[in-house]
């Protein structure tokens, strides 16, 4: 589009008004039964934008419906990623806590039923602790999703450029999975300081000595002093890459797949949450172990030893090889619910986009 206007202005103020009209569509597509796909009788809604021009690539519309994904996603299932951080950790308290206003010890015996934990959490911290650290979170995964699916994008188009493909809307399995294992590698550098804050700020209303939740910048500040900025932005870096390089492989090509095989009449403007959950339960199982490891290695003093094979043996002479799934059952709940939500939000984003001339090129995930 070789009268495009690509100034800065133009292109955030008609971003800002496809994001408003994105929202209207999505409940119109929900509350009227139509497809949020382009088949004949349904048509997508468009937006008058004769004033102004815009055209992306398809990793810049990637990069802008995955953050809008990314903060959907985290709006509806961060509760659940509380309790899973917190069954997670729960073989990594002490035997004993010892109470701060007297001599007495209580026996600590770890909890990992999400039922368990969700009244313990609730009796305890009240409806705020199932959201300590959303923010971080919220803005964290609209920078992952962001880059992800524009990596993903990116590396798709490069991939098949190099093999000189011609039909590029119908990419083979082996070039789905290693733009998918790209978008994880790049992610996985911007997760690890994500994580660590987002696992501080979930664990902070439990320990003896805290009554208020501190904010994140104030534990940015403090693991940095405490631990340097090199642990805040790599400690647990090769277990999160070895998590996330088959997990985004698995998800994106499973999302792909299962979009092709369900007919588009059969869910509807649902298809997109029915193949989006199953995609996010199925990238999780395999790497579940790894992530256990991962969040206990994270939440560790930099004194403690970090090698990711002695505590895994910590963790199973603790538990047997069920310590290795703890807190699985609100990951898969979260993970199902989040992946939905962002692969809904993503790609009906996308379609506005598309409906509207705003990105005439064809976008897979």
């Amino acid at each position: 589009m070789s009268n495009a206007i690509r100034c800065p202005s133009s292109r955030a103020s008609i971003v800002m008004f496809t994001v408003l009209q994105s929202a209207v569509y999505s409940v119109h597509a929900f509350t009227d039964g139509s497809h949020p796909y382009p088949i004949p009788g349904h048509a997508i809604s468009t937006l008058s934008t004769s004033s102004l021009q815009l055209s992306l690539n398809p990793s810049e519309a990637s990069l802008i419906a995955g953050g809008i994904g990314g903060m959907m996603g985290v709006a509806a299932s961060y509760p659940l990623d509380t309790l899973k951080t917190r069954a997670q950790l729960s073989h990594h308290s002490s035997e004993y806590e010892v109470l701060s206003d007297s001599s007495l010890t209580i026996e600590y015996k770890p909890k990992t039923d999400p039922l368990s934990i969700a009244r313990d959490v609730y009796e305890s911290e009240g409806i705020i602790g199932f959201y300590s650290g959303v923010e971080t979170t919220m803005i964290g995964q609209a920078v992952i999703k962001s880059l992800a699916f524009a990596s993903n994008a990116f590396a798709l188009e490069m991939i098949q450029g190099q093999l000189f493909v011609e039909d590029v809307t119908s990419p083979s399995l082996v070039v789905l999975m290693l733009a998918a294992a790209f978008a994880g590698f790049v992610v996985s550098f911007v997760v690890v300081p994500i994580e660590r804050i987002k696992m501080e700020l979930q664990q902070s209303r439990r320990r003896i000595h805290t009554e208020d939740t501190p904010s994140e910048a104030f534990c940015i500040h403090s693991t940095i002093q405490s631990e340097g900025l090199n642990n805040l932005l790599f400690r647990g870096i090769r277990l999160t890459l070895l998590r996330d390089v088959p997990s985004y492989a698995i998800e994106f090509v499973a999302y792909r797949s299962l979009m092709a095989s369900f007919a588009s009449e059969t869910f509807g403007a649902f298809t997109p949450l029915v193949c989006g959950a199953s995609a996010g339960c199925l990238c999780w199982i395999p790497v579940y172990p790894i992530d256990m490891v991962k969040t206990h290695i994270q939440c560790r003093k930099s004194t403690q030893d970090q090698c990711p094979w002695t505590l895994a043996g910590e963790l199973y002479r603790q538990g047997g090889f069920g310590a290795f799934f703890d807190g699985i059952t609100p990951l898969l709940l979260k993970s199902s619910v989040s992946h939905s939500v962002t692969f809904w939000a993503y790609d009906n984003f996308l379609l506005l986009l598309k409906a509207n001339g705003l990105c005439v090129e064809a976008i897979t995930c």
